[in-house]
């Protein structure tokens, strides 16, 4: 118990420390002057096309997401659930704007948390295997001549296969969903009947003692089966029949969705620093949002995407002062995008279904 209650406090910390870290070493190497120079040079045309695709990112994730939890709703109506969290991913720390998607479903939609959390897992995991796909492909083309191939090719290649492995064994215990959540239910049970019954019987002089540690045990009980309940809510969405006959509308649209994100910061970043080739910014960006895949960003993202933005850049042979100088410019603009997006969001959060 006390290992479990140290790995609770660790795993926070540790989080906090790698935010801390990003940040400070991004603020201590950056020159805001070449910040500067990089967003004067960029017409104002090219930052209002850069907005319009951020809004067709926006629409293309809603409708992504439309077809994870195949609601019947147009992708306009969903417009404003994905800008509020589109900001809020953004802004807020440890990936905590996911609650703000959840909340924001169940509300607006009525879907309940579970559903919202399966079609938050299944979306990070088709997420990690397109980005380690493109991460070997921009590796090969990118001029990375001084990191090996088992880095380069075959260690993204070889996760990606154990990924769609793993999904393929996964949808056949899927097929098998009834007797897992028969299973659960045996479990459920159990829990119920031994959270009833009295635990311990002591003497007269001992009853009050007693009495207070059967109600600790059965607190416990009641939480495990709480656990439980979630555990077969969140089967029940992750193995939904008509969910596994929509994965290739769902596949399609991750890959068009990440299409856009990608395609339009390649184009803003050549045009603050035309040097850099789209192979190497394609490589940059997808190991950033693979990085950012993990709990670990700080307030704004300060300094978590910038890091390894530049690690990736200066390993296609770009200069540290130049990477760190066109990540953050990119991650400025992008700033603003979703502060107007996130406004849209809630101006038209009070508005009827």
């Amino acid at each position: 118990m006390e290992g479990s209650n140290l790995l609770r406090f660790v795993r926070p910390l540790i989080a906090v420390m790698i935010a801390l870290t990003a940040g400070l070493w991004v603020i201590s190497k950056i020159n805001f002057s070449q910040v500067v120079e990089r967003l004067n040079q960029v017409p104002e045309l090219t930052f209002a096309v850069g907005f319009l695709c951020y809004c067709l990112f926006v629409g293309t994730k809603a409708w992504r997401f439309r077809a994870i939890l195949g609601v019947d709703r147009s992708v306009l109506a969903l417009m404003p659930i994905f800008s509020i969290h589109t900001f809020f991913s953004n802004v807020l720390p440890f990936r905590s704007a996911d609650l703000s998607y959840l909340y924001l479903l169940n509300k607006r939609e009525s879907v309940s948390g579970s559903v919202g959390l399966a079609s938050l897992i299944i979306a990070s995991v088709i997420d990690l295997v397109l980005m380690l796909v493109l991460l070997a492909v921009a590796g090969l083309y990118s001029g990375m001549a001084g990191l090996s191939y088992a880095l380069l090719f075959y260690l993204p290649t070889l996760t990606v296969l154990a990924l769609i492995l793993s999904l393929f064994v996964f949808s056949q215990l899927a097929n098998d969903s009834y007797r897992s959540l028969c299973l659960f239910g045996q479990l459920q049970s159990r829990l119920t009947h031994l959270s009833s019954i009295q635990y311990l019987v002591g003497a007269t002089g001992e009853r009050s003692k007693i009495e207070n540690q059967n109600q600790i045990l059965k607190l416990w009980h009641q939480l495990l089966i709480k656990v439980v309940s979630i555990f077969i809510d969140l089967w029940r969405a992750l193995t939904a029949p008509g969910l596994r006959q929509r994965q290739g509308p769902i596949w399609i649209l991750s890959t068009l969705s990440l299409a856009v994100r990608f395609g339009f910061q390649i184009y803003l970043i050549q045009k603050m620093e035309s040097q850099l080739s789209a192979a190497s910014v394609l490589f940059a960006l997808s190991f950033t949002n693979l990085f950012n895949l993990l709990p670990i960003q700080s307030v704004g993202n300060l300094g978590t995407i910038e890091a390894p933005f530049a690690w990736a850049l200066t390993k296609c042979g770009v200069s540290l002062e130049v990477a760190l100088a066109t990540g953050l410019s990119l991650h400025l603009v992008i700033l603003c995008y979703a502060s107007l997006i996130g406004l849209f969001g809630f101006l038209s959060h009070n508005r009827l279904k």
